[in-house]
């Protein structure tokens, strides 16, 4: 069960259920113990693990909590628009970047256009702002060619399109206004990344590698990114060099 249900049950005494011994087997236990782990991490549950404020309006996003919690500090940090539409685009159930023909040059040059120095994130912002602009003059024939060339899933942007449509009227319901823009700045964005990833969150170590800030894991890949990295299919090594500026000191 992931922490979305969690939310859900902290509001009927989440401590009656960790209690029933005889009916919680060990792997539901941990699975309870890591779920309610990251609820207090994100500041979703106190100490006593009883909801917050902050918990109380995570439950109402339809998401997984660590993007419920970058969507309701990109309310405080002024970058809602970006934030949400990068969110909607995380949250699809397929990838966006599809694979590309090895041997055929001529398929690198339309991705590159998306690519963003700061990471993976933004540069999937990029591609679904792209979208936009193209979808937005109503034609699907020619939005549809638009992915093609530039091989892009459209099943995905038109679901996150959808998904993006219906977090606009959950986040107004709670008081987060939508339509607070960074502009081009990158830091605000990677805050709101931070406190809702910063279980996937790791220091640069003085040998290259990644150490994770909460647990043991240690990896030549894991980046902040990583995550998105993995479902967004966008093959770029240039990860590897990408974070050892983005220290998670400079976003908290």
């Amino acid at each position: 069960m992931d922490s979305i249900s969690w939310i859900d049950q902290t509001r009927t005494q989440v401590n009656q259920l960790i209690s029933i011994s005889f009916v919680v087997t060990t792997s539901d236990s941990v699975t309870v113990h890591s779920g309610l782990t990251t609820l207090s991490i994100l500041g979703a549950i106190d100490k006593h693990q009883n909801l917050t404020d902050v918990g109380r309006k995570m439950a109402v996003l339809p998401l997984d909590p660590k993007f419920s919690r970058a969507v309701l500090a990109s309310g405080e940090l002024r970058c809602s628009k970006e934030v949400v539409d990068l969110v909607s685009m995380l949250s699809t159930s397929s990838r966006l970047f599809l694979g590309i023909p090895n041997d055929d040059p001529s398929s690198v040059g339309p991705r590159e256009k998306f690519k963003d120095p700061s990471g993976d994130h933004c540069t999937i912002l990029n591609a679904f702002r792209a979208y936009q602009e193209v979808s937005s003059s109503g034609n699907s024939g020619g939005a549809k060619n638009w992915c093609a060339r530039n091989f892009l899933n459209e099943r995905a942007l038109s679901e996150a399109m959808e998904i993006r449509r219906q977090l606009k009227g959950i986040c107004k319901r709670i008081g987060v206004d939508t339509n607070l823009s960074c502009g081009g700045q990158v830091q605000p964005i990677l805050r709101c990344l931070v406190l809702g990833l910063a279980q996937n969150a790791a220091f640069i170590q003085p040998n290259g590698l990644y150490k994770q800030v909460m647990g043991p894991s240690v990896s030549c890949v894991f980046g902040l990114a990583e995550s998105a990295h993995l479902s967004s299919g966008y093959e770029d090594t240039s990860r590897f060099s990408s974070y050892p500026s983005t220290s998670l000191s400079n976003y908290l």
